[in-house]
């Protein structure tokens, strides 16, 4: 049997030249990758870093493998950080509190060991928050966000997001929730139908002047949460397309007198009668007890409500793509 060195050196002697290269720089490319450095552009963020995170002390960087391999957790709150830009690279922090800063973005996504996040009074425009399956808290209140994508995260439990600009919460596929407080936000959407409203002890919903409709698990049971709050022109249902906001600077209709005890009459605004306009009437359980079909040869006033029964309608005018949504009380 031939020796291992003669073997190598065959190998060598009878490799071609373009071979060998390409096995050295797959070989030059494979260490160069295990040695990355993490890109921080914030030197604040990074001086942090370097101060916390093991790495040898020759170095002025941090590596990939290094970020990876640190467990602990990042507390840069009140740093006047405005970028976070590596901190993806840290995939197994287990907390990270960034509050009081100067952020206008965050993206944590693939911080798969993270299970609490402050970033409340900051800037925010954009927060990303998928492949974070540990997370369970999110406190991100006082910022500037729309909106917020919480549907990869199934192990939330607790979510501030009051304070921002939020159009549109889905905590549908949220089952472990037991917090939230969303109030003084822009909702005109909101659905906590997620099967385990049992378990939310504290809901704060109020300060949402366009939220008409709040879809839930049990109207009854919603109703008698004593820690459960929202705006007295909100509702609770089980379904909520009767929560749409109205789709036209102009009103389609107006209506008179609201409170009403016997009828109540409904003026369909002519210079918007151009195609057939859809009435329906919803009680406080969602259910349509009345529907209204008014086509352009008809009267433009129209009677409604006298065989209602006392109580609260929601009120839904549909004319093309224009729609508008009103509450009448009957007393």
């Amino acid at each position: 049997m031939k020796n291992r060195k003669t073997t190598c050196e065959g190998f060598i002697k009878t490799v071609k030249p373009t071979m060998l290269l390409a096995f050295l720089l797959t070989i030059i490319g494979i260490s160069n990758v295990s040695a990355q450095n993490v890109s921080i552009p914030n030197t604040t963020f990074k001086n942090w870093v370097l101060a916390h995170v093991p790495h040898p002390a020759s170095t002025t960087n941090i590596t990939v493998a290094e970020a990876a391999a640190y467990t602990g957790t990042i507390m840069i709150g009140g740093s006047n950080i405005s970028d976070l830009t590596g901190i993806q690279s840290f995939t197994h922090i287990t907390l990270l509190n960034c509050s009081v800063n100067n952020l206008t973005s965050l993206n944590v996504s693939g911080c798969a060991a993270l299970t609490t996040l402050s970033c409340t009074n900051n800037n925010l425009t954009s927060l990303t928050v998928t492949g974070c399956p540990a997370l369970t808290a999110i406190y991100c209140s006082a910022n500037s966000l729309t909106g917020i994508n919480v549907s990869t995260n199934a192990s939330l439990s607790y979510l501030y997001c009051y304070g921002n600009t939020i159009t549109s919460l889905n905590l549908s596929s949220n089952p472990l929730l037991q917090y939230l407080d969303c109030h003084d936000n822009a909702l005109t959407s909101l659905n906590i139908q997620n099967g385990h409203n049992n378990i939310l002890s504290i809901f704060d919903a109020t300060a949402n002047s366009s939220l008409s409709c709040i879809k839930v698990d049990n109207v009854a049971n919603a109703n008698s949460y004593i820690d459960w709050s929202k705006d007295t022109t909100s509702s609770y249902s089980t379904s909520c397309a009767l929560a749409i906001e109205e789709l036209s600077n102009q009103p389609l209709v107006d209506y008179a007198p609201n409170p009403f005890s016997g009828s109540f009459r409904i003026n369909i605004n002519s210079f918007l009668f151009d195609n057939t306009l859809q009435i329906i009437t919803y009680d406080m359980m969602g259910r349509a007890i009345e529907t209204r079909n008014v086509a352009s040869t008809d009267n433009n006033f129209i009677e409604m409500g006298s065989n209602y029964p006392i109580g609260i309608y929601n009120i839904i005018v549909k004319q093309g793509e224009k729609i508008q949504s009103f509450r009448l009380i009957k007393k």
